[in-house]
C-alpha cells in the first residue's frame, strides 16, 4: 500500500500564463512516516528549500529571457 502524503510542493513554469511546460515541472513531498519520525519539521524545512530554490532557478530564466515568461509554486499540507 502507498504511503500516505503529509504534503507537497510542486514547481511549474512556462512561457503562456497557465500553461505549465512539462520539462520544467518538479514535485517534492513529504510523507506522513518522514513527518512522525523525529525529523519532520527538518525534513520539511529541507524539501520546501528545495521547491524554493528550483522556483529562484526558474526565475533567473525568465529575467534573462531564456525558456519560460513564468514560474508558480503550489504548496498543499494533507
Amino acid at each position: 500500500m502507498p504511503e500516505a502524503a503529509r504534503c507537497a510542493w510542486e514547481v511549474t513554469a512556462g512561457l503562456i500564463p497557465g500553461q505549465a511546460m512539462p520539462e520544467h515541472t518538479r514535485r517534492w513531498g513529504l510523507t506522513s512516516t518522514e513527518w512522525d519520525s523525529g525529523r519532520g519539521v527538518e525534513k520539511y524545512v529541507e524539501r520546501g528549500a528545495q521547491a524554493q530554490a528550483y522556483a529562484t532557478y526558474l526565475q533567473f530564466l525568465c529575467a534573462r529571457g531564456l525558456e519560460v515568461n513564468w514560474t508558480r509554486i503550489d504548496f498543499v499540507w494533507f
